[in-house]
Order: C-alpha cells, then sequence, then structure tokens
C-alpha cells in the first residue's frame, strides 16, 4: 500500500472518530421507514418505540416494539393483514385501534384481497390504485421519492431516498392469502 493511500485512510479515519459518527440502531430506520410510508395516512399514528425491560439483546424473542395507531379498528384489522409483524430481527410491529389487534388468518379470493388493500390504504396520499398482473395483485402507488433522515454511514447526506413503491416494499408483506403482492409505479 503507497503511503499516500494509507495517509488518506488514517486522515478518514481521525475525522470520522472525532466528528463521532456512528450508525442508529435499526429500530430507528424502521420507524422513520414505518412512518413516512404507512404513517402518512392521516388515520395512522406511530408511538414511541418500546424498549424491553431488560438486559437481554433485542432479537425476535425479545424484540423492541413499534406501536402502530390506528383510529378505526376495521381499518388496524386490515393493516394487521398487509404489514409485515417483523421488521428485521429485532423490530415488532404491534397495531392497536381501541385496544391491541392481532393479525387473523384469511383466505381471500383474488377480487376480496384487492378491495380489503384498497380499503387498508385508501387515505394514504401513496397509494394510486390496485392493478392486477398474471402473478396476483399489483398496488400501484405515486412516482415519489419517500425521503427521511437516516444515519447510514455509506450516505454523505444522511438521507435514505426510496421510490414509494420501494418505501412501501419493506413494510408490506409479499404474500397475502397465497397471493404474491409485488408493489408497482404510476407511469404519471
Amino acid at each position: 500500500m503507497s503511503k499516500a493511500i494509507l495517509g488518506i485512510l488514517v486522515f478518514g479515519m481521525v475525522v470520522i472518530a472525532n466528528v463521532g459518527q456512528a450508525a442508529s440502531p435499526p429500530w430507528y430506520y424502521n420507524w422513520s421507514l414505518l412512518n413516512s410510508t404507512v404513517g402518512a395516512d392521516p388515520c395512522v399514528k406511530l408511538g414511541e418505540l418500546q424498549f424491553p425491560n431488560n438486559d437481554q439483546p433485542y432479537f425476535a424473542e425479545n424484540p423492541v416494539v413499534l406501536p402502530v395507531n390506528v383510529c378505526s379498528s376495521e381499518k388496524a384489522e386490515l393493516l394487521a393483514v398487509f404489514l409485515k409483524p417483523m421488521l428485521g430481527q429485532m423490530v415488532k410491529v404491534e397495531i392497536h385501534a381501541s385496544s391491541l389487534v392481532t393479525e387473523k388468518p384469511v383466505t381471500w379470493d383474488l377480487p376480496t384481497l384487492m378491495k380489503n388493500f384498497k380499503r387498508a390504504f385508501a387515505e394514504n396520499p401513496y397509494f394510486v390504485q390496485m392493478g392486477r398482473a398474471a402473478f396476483g395483485p399489483t398496488p400501484i402507488f405515486r412516482a415519489e421519492v419517500i425521503q427521511f433522515f437516516c444515519d447510514n454511514i455509506a450516505v454523505p447526506n444522511a438521507t435514505c431516498n426510496f421510490v414509494a413503491a420501494d418505501a412501501f416494499e419493506g413494510v408490506l408483506k409479499d404474500k397475502v392469502s397465497g397471493f404474491n403482492i409485488i408493489m408497482a409505479t404510476t407511469t404519471k
């Protein structure tokens, strides 16, 4: 390794050490992603993260809880079907209306699934419509960028940027009632 490259590496490490750069734990990223997508709905409000009261590491058996407060029981039950129950291995999504809503298994046919997805996301400003492709239902989202703070040290401007459909893909299930759900973006 040349002295110039070694000097640049050492300089970079000193600058990072002096600035105190460190990535936040993943639950803050997951909160921001969920808040920027599903939380854009005026009927949905994310609560404060809830940390377990013990010294165990945060994993699936001891997760950080991310409460999602929904204004109606009907919408909460639908969101419980479509949202991923775990974001990564450390963040558990809990949906609340007047009380905790648990996911119920569903056996919907394709038209019912499409109708219920529309009902769950009708007030979300990013959702446009449901489409139907050869592989199943296709939620179509606006051609907009969802941007939020994330201190990923690989991103110099400290923001995460996603096309809306890609952001929703991070929080919604890939498969519901046996149908693959593929997010899409409108062309307009």
